[in-house]
């Protein structure tokens, strides 16, 4: 059973979160010289215009949509493979990893930058981490839930 990465939902999240990232500084920035030129607008960005912020404004909103866009297609390849009781994913490198399910011991939810995930830990192999953006992940995340149990029942 293949798990693909939900990639389009993934570029939408991901193009919100960037501009928001480099907007609010950006913004933040161009408050503090505008009060600090006394709310002289003239003074304070001399080579802006109305036009030139609308062109500044409007390429920051390209670039995120563009480069999230880059993102979330190297996250649509972290598709998540069960067969023969393997488990196929990738790492936090965006390596291929695999592990017998038999080997799950934990999992945990990732968050960085953007990126939300439910990392998978193997007993002896490394990780796989899924994306939340990841199809059927309930139906996934049900499957591999038994597994953790039984390993932390042994352990227990």
């Amino acid at each position: 059973m293949t798990y693909k990465v939900l990639w389009k939902e993934l570029w939408l999240s991901l193009s919100k979160y960037m501009a928001i990232a480099i907007t609010i500084p950006v913004l933040i920035v161009f408050v503090i010289r505008y009060v600090k030129y006394g709310y002289d607008f003239g003074a304070a960005f001399p080579h802006l215009n109305l036009i030139n912020s609308l062109v500044i404004g409007s390429g920051i909103a390209i670039f995120c949509i563009a480069f999230a866009w880059l993102i979330a297609l190297w996250a649509g390849m972290a598709k998540i493979s069960i067969s023969n009781g393997i488990i196929q994913g990738r790492n936090y490198w965006g390596f291929k990893n695999s592990f017998p399910l038999s080997e799950s011991v934990s999992s945990y939810n990732f968050s960085n930058n953007g990126i939300n995930a439910i990392v998978l830990v193997s007993r002896n192999s490394g990780k796989i981490y899924i994306s939340l953006q990841t199809e059927k992940l309930n139906e996934l995340l049900d499957l591999i839930e038994p597994y953790i149990l039984k390993n932390n029942e042994k352990n227990a």
